[in-house]
């Protein structure tokens, strides 16, 4: 019994001196840094248990860079723009000089690929004068857009080799994918061999721009310009030091239908056929000089600013002093711009004597608008549309 009990305290003991040896392991291991574990698991399947990896030492931080692939960082459209004419001479720029352009937004049919499309003209008679647009690309890998063109024998080409043509006329040529990694502006160039007799058309639109980005990751340019966001964009580069379209419109927009003066000479002198009263008669509208009708708002709005822009013959960003002082021929239409423009009273009865006069002698409108513009200079105008302007 007593041996016994000699050999139980003798095994007590040697676990005590276990015990206290795997503790001053356990404590000599605290500032060991492990970088990388895993956790053992085991296949049920087939009992065999996965390998552990267990390193110490320093930290180590990954450096290898995320993988890059080509994906579209931004799209481009001429949604929120304003419609307008597509000048054969006049030097555009759209989104803060990403794009340059010889032409202008429009919503002309044998253009228009969308709603509103960037479109070129090529003047009539010229093969020596061809309409640019010129896109910057630094940075981009490729872009991809739409194209159309109003004619089969007009040709786009761009300063990387390609060329463009329609197979049938007003034919919109989807996706059309361009390299541009080693460029940094892509320029098209539209064209034609053949003398033309009238004026040719083309667009541009849904311009998406494609570049190396993270995958997985969508670039946040890649959301398409919100009209806030093109607003400000666009307000911010097309500033004017002139009274445009746009300017007058949104003035007269707020003006009367009949005024007493214009009125007058309507009942007496309106016009008989042809412009406005046919358009009239086509809609079904009431035709009537004895209570003044077709009104003459009527007539500056739908029946000629409307249908000009939108058959591709004015912008709304063109002068108002050339487009509507000075072009505008019809006598009536221009006395009740005069009057809405409040005009001194003294110089519009000036005005409407020698376009009574010249009605009376037969005169060509040419001559008696030319006559009335003596009479009711453009400052006249001018001032009020602008005091409105700067006060809205």
């Amino acid at each position: 019994m007593k041996k016994n009990r000699t050999k139980f305290f003798l095994l007590i003991t040697l676990l005590m001196l276990v015990v206290s040896a795997c503790n001053e392991n356990s404590l000599s291991s605290e500032n060991l840094v492990v970088t990388e574990s895993s956790i053992v698991t085991t296949d049920e399947s087939s009992a065999t248990p996965t390998s552990i990896s267990v390193s110490s030492g320093e930290d180590v931080t990954s450096t290898s860079a995320p993988a890059l692939v080509e994906t579209l960082l931004k799209t481009i459209d001429f949604e929120e723009l304003d419609a307008g004419n597509m000048s054969a001479s006049h030097h555009n720029t759209y989104y803060d000089g990403l794009i340059v352009a010889d032409g202008r937004v429009t919503t002309t049919k044998k253009t228009s690929i969308d709603n509103k499309s960037l479109g070129m003209r090529m003047p009539a008679s010229s093969t020596e004068d061809p309409r640019i647009c010129t896109i910057k690309v630094t940075g981009y890998t490729k872009i991809v857009l739409d194209l159309k063109q109003e004619r089969t024998h007009t040709r786009i080409k761009t300063n990387t080799g390609q060329e463009y043509k329609s197979s049938v006329n007003e034919e919109i040529i989807r996706d059309v994918e361009i390299i541009t990694e080693s460029i940094e502006e892509l320029v098209f160039t539209f064209y034609t061999d053949t003398l033309i007799s009238s004026t040719m058309d083309c667009g541009f639109d849904n311009i998406r721009f494609f570049g190396l980005g993270e995958e997985g990751t969508p670039s946040s340019s890649s959301e398409p310009t919100t009209s806030e966001e093109s607003s400000a964009s666009t307000s911010a580069v097309e500033v004017y030091d002139y009274i445009t379209i746009r300017d007058i419109a949104d003035f007269l927009e707020t003006k009367e239908a009949h005024y007493p003066i214009s009125d007058a000479f309507i009942k007496v002198h309106q016009q008989k056929s042809g412009g406005y009263i046919d358009y009239a008669k086509q809609l079904g509208k009431v035709v009537d000089k004895s209570i003044c009708e077709p009104d003459q708002k009527w007539h500056f709005f739908d029946s000629w600013l409307i249908r000009t822009i939108e058959e591709g013959g004015m912008s709304w960003t063109d002068s108002a002093k050339v487009r509507v002082y000075t072009k505008l021929l019809c006598p009536e239409l221009l006395l009740w711009i005069y009057e809405a423009c409040g005009a001194p009273t003294e110089k519009i009865m000036n005005a409407y004597d020698v376009a009574v006069a010249g009605k009376e002698a037969g005169t060509h409108v040419s001559t008696i608008a030319k006559n009335m513009r003596a009479c009711v200079p453009w400052t006249d105008l001018e001032v009020n549309i602008q005091s409105f302007l700067d006060n809205r």
